[in-house]
């Protein structure tokens, strides 16, 4: 696997830390763990920065208040060959590095050594899989199954994939969609049986296949981590889309359009046997904000929609 810019320090998911952490250690690199958080805080618990020996560094644990000199210190361990615990903020006794938000957070830093190489290509190997950091008072790092045990003195970290966003649709509320998904860093895609939407997608750099006849199978390939955000004003193309989506194990199903056309819309899946249990895991109208006819606000309220859907489905990174 492949960090998605591994010139970006501002990458976050720990699967393309894990990636830049697994290029660069030949030449000696550090993985950059944040083991607890007092008060606020930009990112939980987890894996956030990799650090190699030259500086280089792709992640980040604030807004920039602590990244300098995290990287200095992760530099210093590396040359060492071992782990460093580090805080910052309030009792931290480093009064030059204030944390504006008031709090405190920890730090545990790891140079990455043979005994980690299986854990990284673990960690790089499947995008799609969940499953548990594990990581030991002393700098001893595990992958483990999902909701697996912390190790005694340390620490248990949920990664779940990053999300894959479906957009099923056609004209710009569809591409604006798949856009800000892809960058949001969500592994986006678009399906539509409109050649000039699929064309505007892959110039745009988005992964994009067409949806062909009114009854033939979608193969939308959902997963847990999936949301499906159905974008069509010609509601005819929806039913075979939605009956596949019900099917699966998708965390969120939207779909455009009024109350009066959901109404519509779920009276024929009923009549095509979908029960109402399944009928009410769709979210419509789409989106966070009632009544959107801006395409670009809409995008965005749809996909604010599905990140608190996710928040409130599994534990955050």
């Amino acid at each position: 696997m492949e960090p998605r810019d591994n010139r970006d320090s501002m990458v976050s998911h720990p699967r393309d830390i894990a990636a830049f952490a697994l290029q660069r250690v030949g030449g000696g690199v550090a993985l950059v763990f944040v083991t607890s958080v007092e008060g606020g805080s930009v990112r939980a618990p987890g894996l956030r920065m990799a650090v190699a020996a030259d500086g280089e560094a792709v992640g980040f644990v604030s807004n920039g208040c602590v990244e300098s000199d995290l990287v200095a210190a992760a530099r210093r361990a590396i040359a060492k060959g071992a782990p460093a615990s580090l805080a910052y903020g309030r009792g931290s006794g480093r009064i030059d590095i204030v944390l504006p938000c008031g709090g405190r957070i920890e730090l545990l830093v790891v140079p990455v050594g043979p005994d980690q190489l299986a854990v990284l290509e673990a960690l790089t190997g499947d995008e799609r899989a969940a499953g548990t950091i594990l990581l030991g008072p002393g700098g001893t790092i595990g992958w483990a199954a999902p909701e697996a045990a912390a190790p005694v003195g340390g620490w248990a970290f949920a990664l779940h994939p990053r999300i894959r966003l479906v957009v099923v649709g056609s004209g710009h509320e569809a591409l604006l969609l798949a856009r800000l998904g892809a960058a949001s860093d969500m592994a986006a895609e678009l399906v539509s049986p409109d050649e000039p939407s699929l064309a505007a997608a892959r110039r745009a750099g988005l992964p994009a296949r067409a949806l062909s006849g009114l009854s033939s199978p979608v193969a939308l390939g959902a997963d847990p981590g999936t949301a499906i955000a159905l974008m069509f004003h010609d509601h005819e193309w929806e039913q075979r889309v939605l009956l596949e989506a019900l099917a699966g194990p998708a965390f969120y199903i939207g779909a455009l359009g009024s109350v009066r056309a959901h109404d519509r819309r779920a009276e024929a899946l009923a009549a095509a046997g979908c029960d109402a249990a399944a009928i009410g895991r769709i979210r419509a109208p789409i989106g966070l904000v009632p009544r959107l006819r801006d395409p670009n606000l809409l995008a965005v309220s749809v996909l604010a929609e599905i990140a608190a859907t996710f928040q409130s489905r599994f534990t955050a990174f």
